[in-house]
């Protein structure tokens, strides 16, 4: 099936067996960002066209290689989340309760191949470990670019810190700690701190736009 992105008019290419049948999904130019709302009730179309975006030229989406990001298919109604932690059976502990959350996730195990899909896919979670802090990924997240650094709930794994130390995540510009002897109440506790977040964030938006700064 091919698709494409109106506001860049490129044009994408995915396998008919990867998308599900009568269903809206929604997609991320793999150049901007922004989100394509894309109806595939219709396959045998030619060519079908998304709403809402900006550019990337044609690619078959099993050309890819990890060092250009795939195109993120997410159904709609599902947030996103990306991982990126060392530890595979812990990685596994966390892709459980994402999905448990209604969570589209995506995993990559290294620390470059996180970074291209954050600045070319949007995401509403991102869950990393302490080994980011070694291979230098947590400070290659804080200094992507405010606009694509603002748009995501990040999460640090952490042995040694407590969950939900305010503190620490300030320091480690992070906007939560989760500590791994709590995984089995991650649903709970991550899904408390995203309200909250968005809660505050809100607050945050409405005094800009009461200033006019935004």
């Amino acid at each position: 099936m091919k698709f494409s992105c109106p506001g860049c008019r490129a044009v994408f290419t995915i396998a008919d067996e990867k998308i599900p049948q009568s269903k809206e999904l929604r997609i991320a130019c793999p150049k901007c960002g922004n989100a394509i709302e894309l109806n595939v009730q219709d396959q045998s179309s030619e060519h079908a066209t998304g709403t809402g975006l900006q550019q990337a030229d044609s690619f078959e989406a099993d050309d890819l290689g990890e060092d250009i990001p795939p195109l993120e298919i997410v159904e709609e109604g599902l947030k996103s989340a990306l991982t990126c932690i060392s530890r595979e059976t812990i990685s596994r502990r966390i892709a459980q309760a994402l999905h448990a959350m209604d969570f589209h996730v995506s995993e990559v195990a290294k620390p470059q191949a996180a970074i291209n899909r954050l600045r070319h896919n949007p995401y509403d979670l991102v869950v990393i470990d302490e080994a980011s802090r070694e291979n230098d990924l947590l400070e290659q997240v804080n200094l992507l670019p405010m606009h694509v650094r603002r748009r995501f709930f990040l999460c640090l794994l952490s042995r040694t810190m407590p969950t939900l130390d305010q503190l620490q995540a300030f320091r480690m510009g992070v906007n939560m700690i989760l500590n791994i002897q709590d995984l089995h109440k991650a649903k709970t506790v991550v899904n408390r701190a995203i309200q909250v977040y968005e809660h505050n964030y809100r607050i945050f938006e409405e005094e800009l736009a009461q200033k006019g700064q935004l």
